[in-house]
């Protein structure tokens, strides 16, 4: 099928007009006649209960898909074009769902501002260990100067491989020799002063905010510790959209609902 070379094998339109042997804008319009499925997974799959892993990718700035995907059923349910990345377009998602009949026992999430709060009051939540990794090393850098920084830096490596008893334990000792060093002051010009070592304190800061939520995939629902089940369907989305890059709006969704939808029969019971 035309579509499924274009969008699986990520041929070109001018790559398949010369298989084809037909013009370029002749292959466009075989391409826009191909219709996508008027319904969703979630409106497709037999209602169950499950836990859901949420992210959002951005092509651009106000130019995004919100992705809720269950990593039981390895399957991407429900998906949408988003300006912004809000709570309240995460909920939206999960009240269509619950309307239909879908119960979930989890969520994880990458920890956007107010989501973890709001979802926590429907089910526990994961915060992506993965992406709190990510927050400590954009704070400290992969090679810090410090050696405050190096020791947090070697306790947040070890986020993947321990329990919440034993990363608390690490985090309160850290926090106690390190206390008077967090709390030294930089004298400015202008006699005003500031914190010195102001990344080091946010990094601190935010595994404090977000340890509540860091080992919820220890509780007995067992949910991922990562988002990292979206990989797939977010890098075939990067892939696609560099290959067709500057595809119009109509097509460009069509392809997005493709490889989200992925390689199953419309009914999948």
């Amino acid at each position: 099928m035309h579509w499924d070379s274009y969008v699986w094998g990520k041929q070109t339109v001018e790559q398949l007009a010369k298989e084809l042997r037909v013009s370029v804008p002749a292959m466009r319009a075989k391409l826009d006649a191909y219709n996508i499925p008027q319904t969703l997974p979630y409106q497709e799959l037999l209602p169950t209960s499950t836990t859901l892993a949420i992210d959002a990718y951005f092509r651009s700035r106000g130019d995004g898909t919100l992705i809720f995907r269950s990593p039981e059923l390895r399957r991407n349910l429900l998906w949408y074009d988003i300006r912004y990345e809000t709570v309240e377009e995460y909920l939206r998602g999960i009240r269509l769902m619950q309307e239909a009949g879908w119960v979930f026992t989890g969520f994880v999430v990458d920890g956007r501002k107010g989501v973890v709060k709001a979802l926590s009051s429907l089910a526990p939540v994961q915060y992506c260990q993965f992406h709190q990794k990510k927050t400590i090393r954009n704070y400290l850098t992969k090679h810090p100067k410090t050696d405050a920084a190096r020791k947090l830096k070697d306790i947040v490596d070890l986020l993947t491989l321990t329990d919440e008893a034993s990363f608390r334990a690490w985090l309160g000792v850290w926090h106690h020799t390190w206390d008077t060093f967090l709390k030294e002051k930089t004298i400015h010009p202008d006699g005003s002063t500031s914190y010195t070592h102001r990344r080091l304190r946010a990094a601190y800061r935010s595994l404090k905010t977000n340890l509540p939520n860091l080992f919820t995939c220890h509780t007995v629902d067992n949910p991922p510790n990562t988002t990292n089940t979206l990989d797939g369907s977010i890098s075939h989305l990067r892939t696609m959209h560099r290959v067709h890059r500057g595809i119009k709006l109509r097509r460009r969704r069509k392809v997005t609902d493709t490889l989200l939808r992925g390689k199953y029969p419309k009914k999948f019971q």
